[in-house]
């Protein structure tokens, strides 16, 4: 069933959808196409198998992780988005091996332990303040298998400018992060894991289909890791 309506944003919730009908925006993502670094990294990363999309959207990566995974199940508090990802970006062949999961993903996941053997996440978790993210960084643990591995970003040094030069900042978003203290408390969160990071150089986006429209400039942290046997 196509979902049209948006989801409200609500940060008192951990809710930082954008508020829109997908269906009225053009095919593909809002978030543009694949990043060719991102894309090096999961090749680099490799996972395969059963996998979690977390914080999925619209399914701007979908294309690649669909490449490797015999399933993927992609979690997200945005209706709309989940329903375009599915109608639009999902091509029929594949549609067996996906699944679409509403959810709040600051909240107890809802899976089973052991259940994935590799997770994606990008471009939200940025939002949350470091006690939620902790609970979340629990959560990815217990339900990813011993091995599975983890490849997440994480944007620092953000800034968002809307069209008319104006900042914009997100009620009760987490203050922004900067990349040498997120790489140490991804670290400390993840101290059974073998890890890597890269740090994407900082650039300028546009995000004209987002709402509101504005200008993203950041410094990006990449975690490749892998979890203990």
């Amino acid at each position: 069933m196509r979902v049209e309506q948006p989801t409200p944003r609500d940060p008192k919730r951990n809710i930082f959808a954008e508020g829109i009908n997908y269906f009225t925006v053009p095919a593909g993502s809002i978030w543009g196409e694949e990043g060719p670094n991102t894309l090096a990294y999961m090749d680099k990363a490799n996972i395969s198998g059963v996998l979690l999309n977390l914080a999925s959207g619209d399914g701007r990566y979908m294309r690649r992780l669909l490449e490797n995974a015999t399933h993927v199940s992609c979690l997200d508090i945005d209706m709309s988005a989940l329903s375009k990802l599915w109608h639009v970006n999902i091509p029929e062949k594949d549609r067996a091996r996906v699944s679409t999961v509403v959810a709040n993903l600051t909240e107890p996941l809802p899976f089973a332990e052991e259940s994935f053997d590799g997770l994606f996440s990008t471009g939200t978790l940025h939002f949350f303040d470091e006690k939620t993210l902790l609970r979340v960084f629990r959560e990815i643990d217990r339900v990813l298998v011993p091995r599975g591995k983890i490849l997440l970003n994480f944007g620092t040094n953000i800034t968002r400018t809307r069209r008319d030069g104006t900042p914009l900042v997100y009620d009760n978003e987490a203050t922004v992060y900067e990349k040498n203290g997120t790489i140490q408390m991804l670290k400390d969160c993840f101290p059974l894991y073998e890890l890597e990071f890269f740090v994407e150089p900082t650039e300028s986006i546009d995000f004209f289909d987002a709402n509101p429209p504005y200008t993203w400039s950041s410094e990006v942290v990449i975690m490749l890791a892998q979890k203990a046997s």
